[in-house]
């Protein structure tokens, strides 16, 4: 396993460049990474300290873009969701975590491929509730939010831009909570977050990449490449364990 620790920090790069184009990436795929290596809630914890960091470096690119009329409206639906996911957390068998994992992560590709799936959510406040509920549950359970709030913003018309900007200052006040939420029942480790750390030069190239090429990739060509990280990623945790 020590091949998939080396690694580690070409996921977050890659993660990272993924999330400053597209508002997908570092939170979903890190976590996913590492519950191949850690223990579930040790990748979950270690996953959302990454996740935290990388916020603090796109908000300081994008932070004019950012639409804080949706985030403070929606913030408060996603507070259910996220007690909900650290209960889950904190007293889920390891092994049913990882099943899990697994099953969320083919849940969110099979969301991802549907075309005909089209929600307005503008015109339709019950399904913006439910999804902030389900981005709550999936973002304190496995930092797997992004694929439904981006789902949620591309529905909204939201620019490149203004999609990375409101999505990341969303994610950031989420993992603020989720920080509290995980200290308050005991999920916390020191050690984990001194390694991750060691991720932040990662985490500011790829970022600094994004942004160079934020209006030059094609945003589908990155998502595919995304999807099919996932989809091992997906596999490994429910039959690699």
């Amino acid at each position: 396993m020590y091949y998939l620790e080396l690694l580690a920090p070409i996921i977050v790069l890659l993660s990272d460049i993924s999330s400053s184009t597209t508002g997908i990436g570092i939170g979903i795929i890190s976590t996913s990474y590492f519950s191949l290596i850690y223990p579930p809630r040790d990748a979950v914890l270690l996953g959302l300290y990454v996740f935290t960091i990388s916020n603090i470096f796109i908000l300081v690119q994008f932070r004019e873009h950012i639409d804080k009329k949706f985030v403070i409206n929606f913030i408060p639906f996603t507070i259910p969701g996220i007690i909900l996911g650290t209960i889950m957390l904190k007293y889920l068998e390891p092994r049913l975590i990882r099943l899990i994992f697994g099953l969320i992560l083919l849940s969110i590709i099979a969301l991802a491929i549907n075309k005909k799936l089209k929600i307005n959510f503008a015109e339709r406040k019950s399904s913006m509730i439910a999804f902030a509920s389900i981005i709550g549950i999936t973002s304190a359970f496995m930092n797997a939010s992004s694929p439904f709030m981006v789902a949620l913003l591309l529905s909204s018309g939201y620019s490149k831009k203004e999609l990375v900007s409101t999505a990341t200052a969303c994610y950031f006040i989420n993992n603020l909570m989720k920080l509290a939420a995980f200290s308050y029942v005991g999920i916390f480790s020191a050690e984990i977050m001194k390694l991750s750390l060691y991720f932040i030069p990662f985490m500011a190239a790829g970022i600094l990449t994004g942004k160079f090429l934020i209006e030059k990739i094609h945003a589908d060509a990155l998502r595919k490449i995304i999807f099919s990280l996932l989809s091992t990623f997906s596999f490994g945790s429910i039959f690699g364990y």
